[in-house]
């Protein structure tokens, strides 16, 4: 469960490009919990794919007009001034088209998470790396006028051949609101090396009394994803740490948790899934640990097949 929770952190990291550093930063803080031991995770040290050349393909869809209540949808190509740590970024002659996988997307975020994103903006990327073994669409979304850098509400992942889901998160959820003064002492506190059994404490949290609720919670969120397969187990992982505070004593402490799950499908297929523990909503869902290439090494002087 460790390796695979690593896989999980370390695969899609790398695979989201550009998207990756506010998704390393979350989950060295909600992720790193759930490691059952004292492994240290610092994924963006370990990495040494080059990201000074990569120009990725990136599309600007906006997925239905909010003054009509028909859903169209318009694309334009942006320059490439932006880098990403995936080669490949050109799509390929069997890739379905960007606009196409916007509106797979846009149905995905309404079937998963009830929403409806007409009048919002899809920023699509085309995602290949040699540790996967399939490319991906991914897509963040935004409220028109947006960049996708540091503004995104949703972000999502599909076989960039196929249409098939693969991730799916909720940037209100991931990343919620907390003060500056809390950042400042997480950012110094989780900075300090040696206080790493100091840190595994506070993302750390217990499993809720009432456990059967969230597992039926769980299994709602995965059947939503798996719309084409049947769910036969769900598992859960472990809670860890998702808002932080300071105590009366002024001390770092943790105020709201999310809840770590593994679900399967009648394929073999596993989906790693967080749900706030407090309110019950899916934070995020991530299938692509499944797709990475047998025995690749992303630790080394070159990443490769170990």
């Amino acid at each position: 469960m460790k390796k695979d929770i690593i896989k999980v952190v370390a695969a899609t990291a790398i695979s989201m490009g550009v998207f990756g550093v506010a998704f390393v930063s979350v989950n060295n803080f909600a992720l790193a919990s759930a490691i059952e031991g004292t492994q240290r995770i610092h994924p963006m040290e370990s990495q040494t794919i080059s990201v000074a050349s990569q120009t990725p393909q990136l599309s600007r869809i906006v997925v239905g007009d909010p003054q009509t209540s028909e859903s169209t949808s318009t694309i334009r190509f942006e320059s490439g001034s932006r880098t990403s740590i995936m080669p490949g970024a050109e799509p390929s002659a069997n890739a379905i088209s960007a606009d196409a996988a916007a509106e797979i997307g846009k149905q995905y975020i309404l079937d998963v998470l009830g929403v409806d994103i007409d009048g919002k903006a899809i920023h699509m990327m085309y995602s290949a790396h040699p540790s996967m073994t399939r490319t991906f669409w991914r897509g963040i979304v935004t409220e028109q006028q947006d960049s996708y850098l540091n503004n995104a509400l949703y972000d999502f992942a599909l076989d960039a051949v196929s249409g098939q889901r693969v991730n799916i998160s909720n940037h209100n959820r991931v990343m919620p609101y907390m003060p500056e003064e809390v950042l400042n002492a997480l950012n110094e506190f989780f900075q300090d090396r040696n206080r790493f059994d100091e840190q595994i404490a506070l993302r750390t949290g217990q499993p809720p009394a009432q456990l059967d609720g969230y597992i039926q919670t769980a299994r709602d969120f995965a059947e939503r994803h798996f719309s084409a397969t049947e769910v036969v187990s769900v598992e859960f992982v472990n809670s860890n740490a998702l808002r932080f505070g300071f105590d009366e004593h002024r001390n770092l402490a943790a105020i709201g948790h999310q809840l770590v799950f593994t679900a399967t499908d009648s394929t073999g297929r596993v989906a790693y899934l967080a749900i706030d523990q407090e309110t019950h909503e899916l934070i995020w869902l991530f299938t692509e640990s499944n797709d990475i290439v047998p025995g690749f090494n992303y630790v080394g002087t070159e990443p490769g097949r170990g």
